[in-house]
């Protein structure tokens, strides 16, 4: 901002008489453009700094700056507060434009990078209100880079400068709300993606997300505010199966499924349409050849081997379904819809996998 400022000429930028009321005294090496830009709004420079109403300095550690706030009580300024109040078209208030040591981001100069306008307006005023200062570029004037992410040009370039201190935006806000300066190794965006992905893993962790598989054909229900949905198909290729659980939801808090009666994969059997076929056909007639039904059932499992990856001989679940996961992923994922969600694919696909094998052994 005070690059901008500087990049106009001083006399056409500044308001007239913007600086009327002000006397000023310079401490220490002050750019000439900060002189002129006074003097454009017809300030007063003065030779003794008790006869001043505003102190010009960059270093907070003068002995002059001491003495002028110390004896005089006096405004000591940095030259930003000219640049900024001749942008701005007026007079500025000279608290958080102190050169003095000791204030919260005292030595701070802050890259600000990938930020929103907005956020970028706010980390600006708070950084710069509390002793430091904020540019947008990065160069070795910089001790700090704002980012929120751990991407971007000038995130991948501060990581090769060890003088430069990477954080996300909070620690500005967070350390001026606990009045001290947060240790900014906590705050490194590095470490934000990091702890959303232990976020995820715990909740993993703690067991999986309740809720109704997807089904059709369901019975439903609501009383005193709670949704009850019971049973359905569950269809998977051209085999169904017959799901007889209850779930409830409060319709009032949409927080979390609740189950009432869960489903028993024991005692359910996955049948296609044609055995279904076959046992209608076979309903009323005359004796029952048992060769002829042993010959249908050989035919039936070979048909089951023919549609799903088959189980080895003696194979552990864990390995069979390490063998055959992208199977039965892509398998969940036709019947779920290619919206659905990673995770809940994953536990579908486990539980048709399951079932599967379960049947099989």
């Amino acid at each position: 901002m005070a690059e901008a400022a500087r990049s106009e000429g001083p006399a056409a930028a500044v308001p007239q008489d913007l600086f009327k009321e002000v006397k000023f005294f310079a401490v220490g090496d002050i750019e000439q453009q900060v002189i002129q830009l006074l003097k454009a709004g017809k300030a007063k420079e003065v030779s003794y700094n008790a006869l001043a109403t505003h102190i010009i300095a960059e270093d907070g550690d003068n002995p002059e700056v001491g003495e002028a706030r110390e004896v005089f009580d006096l405004p000591i300024v940095k030259p930003s507060w000219v640049f900024l109040s001749v942008r701005c078209g007026q007079l500025l208030p000279v608290a958080g434009f102190s050169p003095e040591g000791g204030q919260l981001f005292s030595g701070v100069a802050a890259c600000l990078s990938q930020v929103s306008s907005e956020d970028r307006k706010t980390l600006w005023a708070l950084i710069t209100f509390y002793g430091g200062d904020c540019q947008l570029k990065l160069n070795k004037a910089c001790t700090h880079l704002i980012v929120p992410e751990p991407q971007g040009d000038k995130y991948h370039c501060a990581l090769k400068r060890s003088t430069i201190k990477i954080v996300t935006p909070d620690w500005v806000e967070h350390s001026v709300a606990a009045k001290t300066r947060k240790d900014e190794f906590t705050y490194h965006p590095r470490l934000v993606i990091q702890e959303e992905e232990e976020e995820e893993e715990g909740a993993s962790e703690t067991g999986p997300i309740i809720e109704p598989c997807p089904r059709s054909s369901a019975m439903a229900a609501i009383k005193n505010g709670l949704f009850y949905i019971y049973g359905g198909m569950f269809e998977v290729g051209d085999r169904q199966f017959t799901l007889n659980d209850l779930y409830c939801i409060d319709l009032h808090k949409m927080d979390e499924w609740k189950v009432l009666v869960e489903t028993d994969p024991k005692t359910q059997e996955w049948l296609d349409e044609g055995e279904s076929e076959d046992e209608e056909e076979c309903e009323g007639a005359a004796g029952g050849e048992d060769e002829e039904e042993e010959e249908e059932d050989d035919d039936s499992s070979e048909e089951e081997g023919d549609d799903h990856p088959p189980v080895q001989p003696a194979e552990p679940y864990s390995e069979y379904m390490s063998r055959t996961e992208s199977y039965w992923i892509q398998l969940a994922r036709d019947n779920m819809g290619q919206d659905a969600k990673e995770k809940k694919t994953l536990k579908v696909a486990q539980a048709m996998a399951k079932t599967f094998y379960d049947d099989t052994v």
